[in-house]
């Protein structure tokens, strides 16, 4: 006598036994095709569960004996790691497990932070996207473990676009729940070291925030790095005293990549070329600066003699040509003392 066998399919398995299998499956490229794959069988779990998205994120971490979110995200063999700007399009709610566990995760420093975790994140896992959802969510708190996802956010924009870290930025802030002055203001004065505009100007909007703090380091750091209208945003902040830095005209000519910032801060009449015996204009000889001497001498409180005529000296001694030649022009150089 033969016995019939009834034939299964995976269609016929309950849910929660389709979903036991669909865990081993890889946190990878390949996982949204599986949920396109069938609307009915995969899809519901894999692009509509947050629990299933949990628990198969959990189930990935053990079985790759990771420890931990943040091991499993900077391991070698992660998925994503092989081209953080082509990372694979993952469904949303892995996008969220993931962002989640990373930013509340406490197994790792704050240098990790920056260096290890920033990496990978950086165009994988879409922060404005992931936090639209997240900040909805009111046991999520963007603020946690020191307010890392401030600088989360601007190591997207440096890497990805400072556009799209001017609008996370602007997300986080309409909240009301981060604070951009945490850890000594670091995201802002971050953010001053590239020539966004919006972006200070959106840090600045926080009456929390004092843009002098540290001695007025986001000033310092826009002009050293050649950010004129960043310098001429905080310049305009009646927070921002420049002349507690009376040397800032200086410091950017010896310390500066580029001398952008000069323009703007010789327009500022609060600021005083002729700080310590007109050191910026002897810097611009020595250097052969001729667009900084050129500006510097234009202005009339500026005295070319000063100092025992040292920007001459330095000009001829150093043979510095350019910046001689525009002396030597000048009406204000008495060749004769």
């Amino acid at each position: 006598m033969v016995t019939s066998l009834t034939s299964a399919s995976i269609s016929s398995l309950p849910t929660e036994i389709r979903e036991k299998i669909l865990q081993y499956l890889p946190i990878d490229v390949h996982l949204a095709h599986v949920g396109l794959a069938s609307k009915a069988l995969f899809a519901p779990s894999i692009f509509h569960s947050i629990e299933f998205a949990r628990s198969h994120v959990t189930a990935e971490i053990i079985r790759r004996a990771s420890g931990n979110v943040v091991a499993y995200i900077v391991a070698p063999n992660y998925g994503f790691r092989k081209g953080r700007h082509h990372c694979p399009h993952l469904p949303l709610q892995y996008e969220m497990i993931l962002f989640r566990k990373a930013l509340e995760s406490e197994n790792y420093s704050h240098r990790a932070i920056k260096h290890s975790i920033c990496t990978p994140l950086v165009g994988c896992l879409r922060i404005k996207s992931v936090l639209a959802h997240l900040l909805k969510d009111p046991t999520f708190d963007p603020s946690c473990n020191s307010s890392r996802i401030l600088m989360w956010t601007f190591y997207e924009g440096k890497e990805v676009s400072m556009q799209r870290a001017f609008e996370t930025f602007k997300l986080l802030f309409e909240d009301g729940r981060e604070d951009p002055t945490a850890n000594n203001n670091e995201a802002f004065i971050m953010t001053c070291t590239y020539d966004h505009e919006e972006i200070v100007s959106l840090f600045l909007k926080n009456k929390s925030l004092d843009p002098s703090a540290n001695s007025n380091e986001a000033l310092k750091t826009a002009c050293r790095l050649g950010n004129p209208n960043v310098t001429r945003c905080l310049l305009n902040d009646p927070l921002v005293d420049p002349t507690t830095v009376p040397d800032i005209i200086l410091s950017t000519l010896q310390f500066g990549i580029n001398r952008r910032c000069i323009p703007v801060l010789l327009k500022d009449p609060r600021i005083d070329p002729g700080f310590m015996n007109n050191a910026a204009l002897a810097v611009a000889a020595f250097h052969d600066y001729l667009p900084a001497a050129t500006l510097l001498l234009a202005d009339p409180r500026v005295d070319p003699m000063d100092n025992k005529g040292r920007a001459l000296i330095n000009s001829v001694l150093l043979g510095r040509l350019n910046v001689f030649r525009l002396l030597y022009a000048s009406p204000r150089v008495d060749f004769g003392r």
